[in-house]
This record gives C-alpha cells, sequence and structure tokens, in this order.
C-alpha cells in the first residue's frame, strides 16, 4: 500500500468513526451525572425523554447502573421527568426497597435487566431516548 493510499484510508476511518459517534449521539446519550435531579435536567426541556428501551439494554455495561428519568417525589408516587405517572414495571424482586431512596436506575443482576431505586445522590450514568 502507497502512503497516498494510507492516508486516503486513514482520512476515511476517522471520517466514518465520527459519523458513527454522532448517529450514535442521536440516537441516544449516555453521560456519567453527579447527581440526578428530575427537575433540572437536560431532558426535561423537551430535548428527549429517559425511558427504558429494549434495544438500550443490549449496549449497556452490565455492570453499571442507569438513571431512566423516573423518581419518587413522595409517598411512592413513582413518576417520570415530564411528570406523568409510570403505567409499566420492571422491578427487580424485593425493589422499591426503601422510603429513602427516590431515584431510579436500571442495572442487570442475575435475573436479568430491571429496576432498581436508589438514593438520588448516587453517581451514575443516565440513559435518555430521543424522541
Amino acid at each position: 500500500m502507497s502512503h497516498e493510499s494510507f492516508h486516503k484510508f486513514s482520512k476515511f476511518l476517522l471520517t466514518s468513526f465520527i459519523i458513527l459517534l454522532l448517529l450514535l449521539k442521536i440516537l441516544f446519550s449516555v453521560a456519567l451525572i453527579s447527581k440526578y435531579t428530575p427537575g433540572r435536567s437536560k431532558y426535561r426541556e423537551g430535548k428527549g425523554s429517559i425511558r427504558l428501551t429494549d434495544f438500550i439494554t443490549q449496549i449497556l455495561n452490565p455492570n453499571a447502573a442507569y438513571h431512566i428519568g423516573l423518581s419518587d417525589p413522595g409517598h411512592r408516587q413513582w413518576q417520570w421527568v415530564d411528570q406523568t405517572p409510570y403505567n409499566v414495571t420492571f422491578w427487580h424482586l424485593g425493589e422499591p426497597s426503601s422510603d429513602n431512596e427516590q431515584c431510579v436506575v436500571v442495572n442487570q443482576r442475575y435475573s436479568g435487566w430491571g429496576w432498581n431505586d436508589i438514593p438520588c445522590s448516587y453517581k451514575t450514568k443516565s440513559v435518555c431516548q430521543m424522541e
């Protein structure tokens, strides 16, 4: 392979990689956050809504937990960041487990992916599906 061919191929690979990253960013966003605050979330601004979807769990790290935009403002009245109540549950067995845990993450256990309530101050990643 000549130097010029190698240079063109390298440019092609770099361009393809950048396009792939941009497409992935459009489809979803996985971000590290220090504290999940539903009322101040960027997802609350109408740019997307956080929802657990089957296709997302195929690419998530099974050793991590991800905020999904579901929280409890009090008295086990779980609701999404857009203030709508949830109508389907994917709780792990024994969850929700504490009145002091008011944010929901999706994580994988031996039984598969499911929801777990945690304190909102815990550092986790978050999942956002763009609409």
